[in-house]
């Protein structure tokens, strides 16, 4: 060793493995590799905080003439930090100092309903959303299919409706990441349809299409609000389940013959349903 330590000059080389320099703190460990032509004794890497204090201080042992330090940065708060890391032979001659900022973000990011959405509380026809972070917005994923953003503070997603990358009828689910890979995941449903109209059972008649008298149970998970038959409207109070009995001519806009009724739910989706009434005895 007293030998070792009279002709060996060469300091140690050491690296730092290849790292983003912006990333989630308990998702990346920072690796200094470290070589030496003869016998490695230490890897030592130290973070220091934006001030310059030292906050985590690491090292490790090593023997022969490779060793590696990994340094776990999950204590690590939000903000600006630098690594200094080098390495120590059993001569005595250090390798030396690099350098290495990052920052650490472990906030993902703030997804906000736009306000010209159509609906409400995670039901829409269509819905615009704000994304907001302050490490930069970098990709959405809605329901498998990715969308590339361009990295910036503020972003936008708008006019989401079924048929627009990835978007379907009914349940949706979107993940919006930042570039520190943080996500936020927002669950929602579109609502692209108008409500049902089933006869129900106490009608009178139905043969073909035609009826004496004719009830409907109506159904729409956006709430039903209006009937409008033949011109004429009714308001509904809204719920989804909602009723209309005993439709015979003079009923609110009912006729004779030929009627049509449309069902309008509270996200301004429409159905047409038509139906003939026939009240006229034989002849």
């Amino acid at each position: 060793d007293v030998y070792k330590r009279q002709v060996d000059t060469q300091k140690p080389v050491a690296s730092l493995a290849p790292a983003p320099s912006i990333f989630n703190s308990a998702n990346v460990d920072l690796v200094v590799s470290a070589t030496d032509e003869t016998e490695l004794v230490k890897v030592v890497g130290n973070i220091r905080n934006a001030a310059g204090a030292i906050v985590l201080p690491a090292q490790a042992a090593a023997s022969g003439t490779s060793g590696e330090l990994v340094i776990d940065l999950s204590s690590l708060s939000d903000g600006k930090y630098n690594l200094r890391y080098n390495a120590l032979d059993l001569a005595g001659n250090v390798a030396p100092t690099q350098s290495f900022d990052f920052t650490v973000d472990n906030k993902a990011p703030v997804v906000t309903v736009k306000p010209e959405s159509i609906g409400s509380d995670g039901l829409f026809r269509n819905v615009s959303f704000k994304l907001n972070d302050g490490g930069k917005v970098d990709k959405v994923v809605l329901n498998g299919v990715t969308k590339d953003l361009s990295n910036s503070v503020w972003s936008d997603l708008n006019g989401v409706k079924p048929g627009m990358f990835g978007a379907v009828e009914g349940q949706n689910t979107l993940e919006v990441y930042d570039v520190a890979g943080n996500v936020t995941i927002v669950v929602f449903t579109l609502d692209t349809t108008g409500p049902t109209a089933t006869v129900k059972p106490e009608s009178k008649g139905g043969e073909e299409g035609f009826y004496r008298e004719v009830s409907f149970k109506l159904f729409d998970k956006a709430k039903v609000v209006k009937a409008t038959l033949n011109g004429v409207e009714k308001s509904l109070s809204p719920n989804q389940w909602s009723d209309l009995n005993g439709i015979k001519p003079g009923t609110f806009g009912a006729v004779e013959g030929l009627n049509t009724l449309v069902l309008e739910d509270a996200l301004g989706n429409q159905s047409t349903h038509t139906f003939t009434l026939d009240t006229i005895k034989p002849v």
